[in-house]
């Protein structure tokens, strides 16, 4: 009796553990083709976690040595980042300059400077809002 007991314990505090550390954060997928200052988005999605940035992961680009800027938006709130470089593949982190809570939908934005002398460059990832 005392050993089922001590079973069902151990089980349940394990559940509790694994319940509780098993939240992550949603990736989503994007693409751009991107002119010379043309500004793309992809659709909203769903912020999921409480951070304070959106991260962009880099893992397609036709021009591995061209800059891509991104930054994000929400509705009712406009944009809520400044613009963030990434040269090449990788990536980088977009931070809200105004709160953004969970659950509100983010637009991520890409945008092509001229500084990449004219081409048009075609980038697709992950990121996480």
């Amino acid at each position: 009796m005392k050993n089922k007991l001590k079973k069902a314990l151990c089980l349940g505090l394990v559940l509790t553990m694994f319940s509780t550390t098993s939240v992550m954060a949603a990736t989503y997928g994007y693409s751009f083709g991107l002119m010379p200052e043309n500004v793309q988005n992809t659709a909203y999605k769903a912020k999921t976690g409480s951070t304070a940035y959106a991260s962009v992961h880099v893992t397609e680009m036709n021009y591995p040595s061209a800059s891509i800027k991104y930054r994000t938006h929400v509705a009712d709130k406009g944009f809520t980042a400044e613009y963030t470089e990434q040269r090449g593949l990788g990536t980088c982190t977009v931070i809200y300059n105004k709160t953004v809570k969970k659950d509100e939908n983010v637009s991520l934005y890409g945008y092509n400077p001229s500084s990449n002398g004219g081409i048009t460059v075609s980038v697709g990832g992950t990121w996480e809002p």
